[in-house]
């Protein structure tokens, strides 16, 4: 729901696990180490452990784009023992909840990120904070990075040179 995502559903249909699978072997052939799973939201799909896995037996190096909505204590656990990723990287676009839900229009987006943060550093899983810089969070900079030390995570901050979703 984002503003301003770039993946929105067309109405073309995901591959299917064989085919995710199919087309990780041909990565693999061509010797790629990294491997970033994004989405949209990667942890919304029901196989995605399943893909994590088959990435991990083909020997990539394991990112994850995530908004973290959907990561709990349970599923930071499950991401620490089954897929071990180098990093996760996650989209933060506020130093408070209204500025970052003004932009993810998800109501308690903010509180399940900070949540979401806690559960994964608390598994000593890297997390490095991604924050886009909009007309909306420019004078909030400070504080998403007093935010981020206080997470003890990274933070990289994107410029945005044009943004027409902020008014």
């Amino acid at each position: 729901a984002c503003s301003f995502c770039y993946n929105c559903p067309t109405g073309q249909k995901e591959l299917t696990t064989p085919q995710v699978f199919e087309a990780l072997r041909k990565i693999a052939d061509f010797g790629v180490l990294f491997l970033t799973l994004s989405g949209g939201e990667p942890l919304c799909r029901k196989d995605f452990f399943e893909i994590a896995r088959e990435a991990q037996r083909l020997h990539f190096a394991i990112r994850i784009y995530t908004n973290a909505f959907l990561i709990d204590e349970a599923m930071a656990e499950r991401i620490k023992n089954e897929i071990h990723p180098f990093e996760l990287e996650i989209s933060l676009h506020g130093a408070r909840p209204e500025t970052h839900e003004a932009l993810t229009r998800v109501p308690g987006s903010f509180r399940r990120l900070i949540e979401a943060v806690t559960a994964l550093r608390n598994r000593d899983v890297k997390v490095i904070l991604k924050t886009p810089i909009t007309k909306l969070n420019m004078g909030e900079v400070r504080e998403i990075r007093a935010l981020a030390e206080s997470l003890d995570c990274e933070i990289h901050f994107d410029a945005v040179l044009h943004d027409s979703h902020d008014e």
